[in-house]
C-alpha cells in the first residue's frame, strides 16, 4: 500500500552545529496524538546514542494491532441488531438524517488561480491569560475547553451566514484508556458534530448543545467514518469530505515527562511543514499546551482554508469572528461562574482560605475533564 520509507530519514546539515531532520509520516499510520510518544522514543534513542550506547526499549504494554483486533471484536457484526455496530449505525443514521450540505460562506471569495484542494493557513494564538479564561468558562458549564471552542466556532460561522444547522467534522482521539496513550498509530476516528445555533442561544445554551451532541458522538465513535458515509449516503464531490465542509481538531499536549530533553547542550525545535492540501473549506486546528502540573499554557491555532472558495482576507474574517465569539463566551460564562462562587462564599464558604477555594475549583475542573478532542 505504501512505498518503503527513506532509511534513515533525511538529515540536512545547515551549519556547523545546525541540522534538520525530516520525518515523513502517513496519517494512516500516525495521528496527532501519537506524535508525542514517537518524539519521546526519538529523544530516548538520541540520549542513549549521545553517550555511546544503544537504546534498550521496554516491551510495549499494547501495540496498535492489539487495539485494532479488540475494536473489531467490540463492534461485532452489524447484521445482528443487538451488536454495538448495529446500535451505532442506527444512531448515526438518525443523528445525520436530512443533513444539510455545506454551501460555504455567502460573502466568501476564492483566491485567483487557486486549484481545487489548494490550501492556505492563517496562524494565531490564544495566550495563557486567554487560555485560563477559556478553561474557567468550560468549568462554568461542566464542559471541556474543546467544547467551548467548537461552540464558539459554530456561532462565528453562523454570524457569517453559514446557517443554523452546521455539521462540523471532529476527530476523536480513540484513546479513552490510558494504556493507549503511548501507542504510536492512528487510533483517531472522525465524527460529525451537528450543531444547532438557532434561536440566538446564550453561550451556556450553545455549549450545552455541543456537549450533549459530542458526548453522544463519543459513545458511538467506534463505527468507522467510511461506514457512516455509506449509511448516510450524501451527495459526493471529488476531493471534498462528503458529510461536512468545516472541521475542528483539538490536540492537548502536556509538557513531556522527560522535559523534552534530547541531550546535554542540544536544543531541538519542531518545524511543522505547512499544509498544502485540504478536503474541507475550513479547518480550525488547535494545540492546547499544558504545563507539567496541568496548568493552561496557551493555545496555538491555525485556520486552514481551501483557496478555491476562501481567500486569505475571508479566512482572516473568520478568525476575527471566532476570536470575538471566544471573548464573548468567556465573558458571559466567567461572569456566571463568579456569581456562583460569590453565592457560595455568601452561603458559608467565606471561612475557606483563598488557596482552598482555588483547590475546589481545580478539583471541579478535573472531575469534568472529558477525553474528547
Amino acid at each position: 500500500m505504501f512505498p518503503p520509507p527513506p532509511s534513515p530519514p533525511p538529515l540536512w546539515r545547515r551549519g556547523p552545529d545546525r541540522h534538520t531532520l525530516l520525518l515523513v509520516l502517513h496519517h494512516a499510520t500516525v495521528d496527532g496524538h501519537a506524535l508525542e510518544p514517537l518524539l519521546a522514543d526519538l529523544r530516548f534513542a538520541y540520549r542513549a546514542r549521545a553517550v555511546g550506547g544503544a537504546p534498550r526499549w521496554p516491551a510495549p504494554a499494547v501495540q496498535y494491532a492489539d487495539h485494532a483486533l479488540w475494536l473489531r471484536r467490540r463492534l461485532g457484526n452489524e447484521d445482528r441488531p443487538e451488536s454495538p455496530a448495529a446500535r451505532q449505525a442506527a444512531y448515526w443514521k438518525g443523528a445525520l438524517a436530512a443533513l444539510p450540505p455545506w454551501r460555504g460562506l455567502p460573502d466568501a471569495t476564492g483566491a485567483p488561480g487557486a486549484g481545487p484542494g489548494a490550501a492556505g493557513t492563517v496562524r494565531f494564538a490564544l495566550d495563557q491569560r486567554e487560555h485560563r479564561r477559556l478553561a474557567a468558562a468550560a468549568r462554568a458549564c461542566s464542559a471541556g475547553t474543546g467544547m467551548v471552542v467548537q461552540a464558539a466556532f459554530a456561532a462565528a460561522l453562523g454570524d457569517l451566514g453559514a446557517g443554523h444547522d452546521l455539521p462540523i467534522g471532529v476527530p476523536l482521539a480513540g484513546r479513552d484508556d490510558e494504556v493507549l496513550d503511548g501507542v504510536v498509530g492512528c487510533l483517531v476516528n472522525t465524527v460529525v458534530l451537528r450543531v444547532d445555533t438557532s434561536g440566538a442561544p446564550t453561550a451556556r445554551t450553545l455549549v450545552g448543545r455541543v456537549r450533549e451532541r459530542l458526548l453522544a458522538a463519543h459513545a458511538h465513535q467506534d463505527l468507522p467514518f467510511d461506514r457512516v458515509v455509506e449509511l448516510v449516503n450524501p451527495a459526493r464531490q471529488a476531493g471534498r469530505q462528503p458529510l461536512f465542509g468545516v472541521a475542528v481538531s483539538h490536540l492537548v499536549r502536556a509538557e513531556p515527562a522527560d522535559g523534552g530533553r534530547w541531550a546535554d547542550a542540544v536544543a531541538v525545535a519542531e518545524r511543522p511543514v505547512p499544509v498544502a492540501r485540504t478536503a474541507v473549506d475550513l479547518l480550525l486546528q488547535l494545540v492546547e499546551r499544558r504545563t507539567a502540573d496541568g496548568a493552561p499554557g496557551g493555545l496555538e491555532c491555525a485556520l486552514v482554508h481551501a483557496l478555491d472558495g476562501c481567500d486569505e482576507p475571508t479566512a482572516r474574517r473568520v478568525v476575527a469572528a471566532f476570536r470575538r465569539r471566544v471573548t464573548e463566551f468567556c465573558d458571559e460564562l466567567n461572569d456566571e461562574l463568579n456569581d456562583e462562587l460569590n453565592d457560595e462564599v455568601d452561603g458559608g464558604l467565606n471561612d475557606e482560605p483563598a488557596d482552598e477555594l482555588n483547590d475546589l475549583a481545580q478539583v471541579h475542573d478535573h472531575n469534568h475533564e472529558v477525553r474528547v478532542r
